[in-house]
């Protein structure tokens, strides 16, 4: 933190206010650096009236007051780092830089975003560039360039839905089956849905084979494609539905016959 000392001193000897501007001055950044034993207190923005003694009256003839005023010229201190997410992810995951100030523990964070569409053939998908403006209390402000680079993922790297078959997952019941893939999954990167963006798509059929009543099985194949290079992965998922509740069973009340020993 920079320290500004601001003085008005009352004399007829132009001599001695540079005596007492000067002792002004230096009692100051005694204060200053010895804040731990000194009788005065200075924060940012802060004022402090100090008084010369009655031995610079005795040397000098003259009365002196002055007033120091602390002012913050710093700005904060802004540290930007560069994050690599994949396309599929939201940017909002990227945290915002760290922000520290020496007078003001809650400076103003602000960002402006732009968006550069490399494509396919660049080497990331995309570049995000997000410039940060801290300003603190006293007015003071730095910035920063914070880059995102936006990969693309590979075909490797697809996750597809598990069995619902009664191995890998429980099968359905059928009752009210719900067989839609927001309820049986869909193909993920990472834990992200695949979506239209970054150049990929996803599509799937079903084939339904009748088991008995009420039961069937469905053959779901979905295949991801990768338009920038014109590739594909293929997937066939099994959804079992079943009937899986018991009959319910409603035995007639117990009745009593009488028997004739003649009969």
């Amino acid at each position: 933190m920079k320290q500004t000392a601001i003085f008005t001193a009352m004399s007829s000897n132009s001599n001695s206010i540079k005596t007492m501007k000067l002792l002004a001055i230096l009692l100051f950044f005694t204060c200053v650096s010895n804040l731990s034993f000194a009788q005065c207190s200075l924060t940012c923005n802060s004022s402090v009236e100090i008084s010369l003694d009655e031995n610079c009256f005795a040397a000098t003839g003259n009365n002196c007051t002055s007033t120091i005023v602390v002012k913050d010229y710093l700005p904060p201190v802004l540290t930007c780092q560069t994050a690599t997410i994949n396309c599929f992810e939201d940017p909002s995951i990227v945290p915002a830089p760290s922000v520290t100030d020496n007078c003001d523990n809650d400076a103003d964070l602000t960002f402006t975003q732009s968006v550069q569409d490399l494509g396919c053939n660049g080497p990331f998908y995309q570049t995000i560039t997000r410039t940060y403006i801290a300003t603190d209390a006293s007015g003071n402000s730095s910035s920063c360039d914070q880059i995102i680079n936006v990969t693309r993922p590979a075909l490797a790297q697809v996750v597809f839905p598990p069995h619902y078959d009664d191995i890998v997952e429980p099968a359905l019941d059928c009752v009210n089956p719900n067989t839609n893939p927001s309820n049986t999954g869909a193909p993920t990167i990472a834990g992200n849905n695949i979506n239209s963006s970054c150049d990929f798509g996803t599509d799937y059929t079903d084939q339904i084979i009748s088991i008995c009543q009420n039961s069937y099985e469905i053959l779901r194949a979905w295949v991801v494609y990768d338009w920038c290079n014109s590739t594909n992965v293929t997937f066939t998922q099994i959804i079992k539905v079943l009937d899986k509740t018991a009959p319910v069973l409603t035995c007639p009340n117990d009745i009593v016959i009488s028997v004739n020993q003649n009969d």
